[in-house]
């Protein structure tokens, strides 16, 4: 007999009696109203375990933005999972910061919640059997609280920066100021005079003008008609200038070898020294350490002024160096006598035997020299502005010579 009708003789026999109008249905009826009824048995299974065990839904927000990918987990009071094996007891927060956990077992929970940016939030939960629990919880930014840094300059011990020294200036109760040269790229500051120009209470004034000496005052001390000058301390890096008689030649300062000026007027100018009253100039020249590499800058103009700059800087671990030179000559506009020149060289190396100890040694020399073309007067001004004073002739004796004696024997 074929394989085709057998099969087909098996399902012909199957046949389902049922009183009514169905009559005998077919086996494939049966098998679907089966299906139905095995599908319809597992739903009833698990009605009874959501009516066995409780859920937990909620929103968390956030100050601004949204909380999507927070996460949420139930936990014990004892900060242990809820139960062992149950870490599914958790929930991802979505779009518009809600959340649901269900199957949970009746009991107390603690639920946290954690997102990046945010403080953990906690909050206490009870679940009872059958029931929704709603928790709805804020977060806050978190503030992180960094461990104390120390942090170590790389600047000199022994020297100021500009910064600083500016602070420690603001400190002082009225008449100081500091003036910062570190733009002497940008300007003309071969002399006092430029380098002040602008500072209150400050008077620089060429000496019969066209020369490196000029005069200086601080709120009127330190008036001089000559070429020395008294009444003020002049300084460089914190050293004296002046001489054991307290004068002081303001030729030999060099002003585009400093970095800042700090300007103290009058009492107080008993801060860097005690030997005057009438007020303190303190030129500070660079480091190694604040003043790195090599630079170059050459100037010239009419009257055949010709200027030139050249400093190097160098900084190691424990040593840096500094060394710098500078040269200036003019001519002048009164024919030749009131020419000057001037050369200046500095040098200063600094050794750091640890983080609170540095030496530094600092060497400076300077030239100066330059003619007086001396006073006119309005007839000799008006004849030959360009004119140089010839000096005073002094008039012949009023009585005729005595005739030497004659020679004895």
């Amino acid at each position: 007999m074929a394989p085709r009708r057998l099969v087909s003789r098996f399902v012909s026999r199957f046949r389902l009696n049922a009183p009514g109008t169905l009559g005998e249905l077919p086996l494939a009826l049966a098998l679907v109203l089966g299906g139905f009824a095995l599908c319809w048995v597992p739903t009833q299974t698990s009605f009874s375990q959501d009516v066995r065990t409780g859920a937990v839904v909620g929103t968390v927000g956030v100050p601004s933005g949204s909380a999507a990918g927070a996460n949420v987990v139930l936990r014990d009071a004892d900060d242990a999972p809820a139960a062992a094996g149950q870490s599914r007891l958790g929930d991802a927060v979505g779009d518009g910061g809600r959340f649901r956990i269900a199957g949970v077992p009746p009991g107390r929970y603690v639920l946290r919640v954690t997102l990046v940016g945010y403080e953990r939030a906690e909050q206490p939960v009870q679940v009872r059997r059958g029931d929704t629990t709603s928790v709805d919880v804020e977060l806050r930014r978190d503030r992180a609280r960094l461990g104390e840094v120390t942090v170590r300059g790389g600047g000199s011990l022994t020297q100021q920066s500009t910064e600083a020294a500016a602070e420690q200036v603001r400190q002082v109760p009225g008449g100081a100021n500091l003036v910062s040269l570190q733009d002497r790229e940008l300007r003309p500051i071969a002399t006092v005079a430029s380098a002040l120009e602008d500072e209150p209470g400050v008077v620089v004034q060429e000496f019969f003008g066209g020369n490196d000496q000029p005069r200086i005052s601080i709120r009127g001390a330190g008036l001089q008609s000559n070429p020395q000058s008294r009444g003020l301390l002049l300084m460089h890096n914190g050293f004296p200038l002046n001489f054991a008689d307290g004068s002081f030649v303001t030729g030999l300062v060099e002003p585009r070898m400093a970095r800042h000026a700090e300007v103290y007027r009058g009492g107080n100018a008993l801060g860097p020294g005690g030997a005057t009253l009438g007020g303190a100039i303190d030129f500070v020249a660079p480091t190694g350490r604040s003043a790195d590499g090599f630079q170059l800058k050459l100037t010239g103009g009419s009257y055949r002024t010709a200027s030139g700059h050249a400093q190097y800087g160098w900084a190691g671990a424990n040593t840096d160096v500094f060394v710098m030179g500078t040269g200036h000559r003019h001519d002048g506009f009164r024919q030749t006598n009131d020419e000057g020149e001037r050369l200046t060289g500095h040098a200063n190396v600094g050794y750091r035997w640890d983080d609170n100890l540095e030496t530094r040694v600092y060497g400076t020399v300077a030239t100066l020299g330059f003619n007086i073309p001396g006073p006119l007067n309005k007839r000799q001004l008006d004849a030959d502005p360009t004119a140089v004073s010839r000096g005073v002739t002094p008039p012949p004796q009023p009585w005729p010579e005595r005739p030497p004696r004659p020679a004895t024997a």
